[in-house]
């Protein structure tokens, strides 16, 4: 989706209710690139609204609400991948960040004389590895490599599958 941040979660909203409403072949069809689609949006937004593409997330492996139809919104198949790459991306930001933190789980820095040590002479990109680089590079890293890992495919912003991206049919 080429739109700015802020207009991520409300287009996801609008997939959302196309495919809660209509469904099939909605569902089939935009699923193709849901991964894509949403990892992207993922990558780029604000934590406010990634709890709140998590809960969308959650409805997508559920029946519609009030369906006669017993199955979930979107396939175990399309949804899966996507929960998997969150799991690993959040395990390994949570480990950037612990990674940040001096002396955690340490006991209390030495000290000479009643002094403590003077510290390291480096800059703090140096003694903190990813200190200073934004949260959403990272997570845009973090989820790049999850998904080449997991699909053994190019990148999130390369062209995966030869039909039309979803962002050249939804308005700018």
């Amino acid at each position: 989706m080429q739109t700015s941040p802020t207009r991520k979660l409300p287009a996801l909203f609008v997939l959302d209710s196309i495919v809660k409403n209509v469904g099939t072949p909605y569902t089939v069809y935009l699923g193709r690139n849901l991964y894509n689609t949403f990892m992207e949006a993922y990558t780029l937004v604000d934590t406010a609204t990634r709890r709140h593409m998590d809960a969308m997330l959650k409805t997508w492996k559920e029946p519609v609400p009030g369906s006669i139809d017993p199955r979930p919104v979107f396939p175990r198949e399309t949804v899966q991948p996507l929960e998997n790459a969150m799991i690993k991306a959040r395990a390994a930001l949570e480990k950037i960040r612990q990674s940040q933190v001096p002396f955690q789980g340490t006991a209390t820095p030495p000290q000479h004389n009643g002094q403590y040590a003077r510290p390291p002479v480096q800059t703090p990109q140096q003694f903190y590895p990813g200190y200073g680089v934004p949260q959403q590079v990272c997570l845009h890293a973090i989820f790049e490599l999850v998904s080449l890992l997991m699909h053994n495919s190019p990148p999130l912003n390369s062209n995966r599958s030869s039909s039309t991206p979803i962002s050249r049919h939804w308005p700018t």
